[in-house]
């Protein structure tokens, strides 16, 4: 039900600027709509503007503010000048109660300093993840780090996050395990859309009856070497398993793109196909055998779909995947890409242990608990 309160609405204004930071701030800003205590204005630093907007359309949320920093090559400098500079000129006007971030891309690291430096309060979703290691993910783990030396409300996914805080100095009275999210999201996708439809597969002349594993790889510390032995890894074992497809939605990034395309491009059961609006790609991890990914967000949304990970990384910062055995690291070296993978293929009782597990990243109320905390904290 939506809450009363007798004082003055507080302001709260929620910052995002990326798809994963969208997917993750979407049921929270359901959740702040709903509420009276609250007035919710909502701003789009626009740092991945074009594939940002497909997920704004499935959430059906039009940004309040957007600063459309976005240009075709952009590197972290020209990102760090350019949201901070029109970020802050915003936030002078609108001087809010509470500046809400989520995760660890530049936009949130950025906005959560340019708000520390006028003093108001910084509330981090998603807070408390580690790797231990500043370049692995690069500039992700920095950038997190930072915010939860800003911060004054972090919303912990895990036990796990929650100890790396306290680990850490943060008071414990500020830090709330919330859950992740991302499983909110995906409990309003299996709500008000038919996830077993597949328009991609009969798009790209897929039978949905045959088995495909779904590989996603794209993160800026993967490019270069790593990303060769990866896409090396994909092309052996779409040549030992030619009854299965590899379906692949290659990033924009250039950097992704034209090495994918030169390394995979000719094999006959990868299929490589432009970047997924969230809902299609969905669709595409609920009906796979397993995925094969670089990227973190990925391991917390598999299981929501009984779908085993393998993580092709050396480090992550979802150990929870990890320990409750949805998901493996496989490093970043060919041969042992193969191995792991191969073995998943060939180990239907594996693939079973794998999807047996509890979902540890929560049950679908996080954003009600973040606003119910945020009503008695920040009230």
């Amino acid at each position: 039900m939506p809450d009363a309160h007798p004082h003055p609405q507080k302001k709260i204004l929620v910052v995002f600027g990326t798809r994963p930071e969208i997917i993750k701030l979407a049921p929270v800003i359901f959740a702040l709509r709903k509420s009276k205590t609250f007035k919710l204005i909502t701003l789009s630093t626009g740092q991945h503007k074009h594939m940002l907007q497909q997920f704004l359309d499935i959430f059906g949320i039009e940004p309040d503010i957007d600063l459309a920093v976005m240009k075709q090559v952009q590197t972290l400098d020209y990102l760090t000048q350019a949201i901070t500079k029109n970020f802050a000129t915003r936030l002078d006007k609108i001087k809010p109660d509470l500046v809400m971030v989520q995760g660890d891309t530049t936009t949130a690291f950025l906005v959560a300093l340019t708000s520390f430096y006028r003093k108001i309060p910084v509330a981090h979703v998603e807070a408390g993840l580690r790797t231990g290691d500043i370049y692995n993910p690069f500039p992700e783990e920095v950038n997190r780090r930072f915010i939860d030396n800003i911060a004054s409300f972090y919303f912990a996914p895990t036990k796990m996050s929650e100890q790396n805080l306290l680990h850490e100095g943060a008071p414990r009275k500020r830090v709330f395990v919330t859950g992740n999210t991302v499983v909110d999201t995906l409990q309003w996708l299996k709500k008000h859309q038919d996830l077993n439809d597949q328009p991609v597969l009969h798009h790209y002349h897929i039978a949905a009856d045959d088995p495909y594993i779904l590989v996603t790889i794209h993160r800026r510390e993967s490019l270069g070497r790593d990303l060769k032995n990866m896409f090396s890894a994909i092309k052996q074992l779409a040549r030992a398993n030619r009854n299965y497809s590899f379906v692949y939605p290659v990033h924009l990034n250039p950097l992704v793109k034209e090495p994918a395309e030169a390394m995979l491009g000719a094999v006959p059961n990868i299929r490589l196909l432009p970047p997924l609006d969230y809902l299609d790609f969905v669709r595409l991890m609920n009906g796979c055998h397993f995925v094969m990914t670089d990227s973190g967000g990925i391991a917390e949304e598999a299981p929501s779909f009984k779908k085993p990970v393998l993580i092709l990384r050396d480090k992550t910062e979802r150990m929870e995947a990890i320990a409750a055995g949805l998901a493996q690291l496989t490093g970043t070296e060919t041969n042992a890409i193969v191995a792991k993978a191969q073995k998943l293929i060939d180990s239907p009782d594996l693939l079973a242990r794998m999807t047996a597990s509890r979902n540890p990243f929560g049950d679908g109320t996080a954003s009600q608990k973040i606003v119910k905390i945020l009503r008695e904290h920040l009230v």
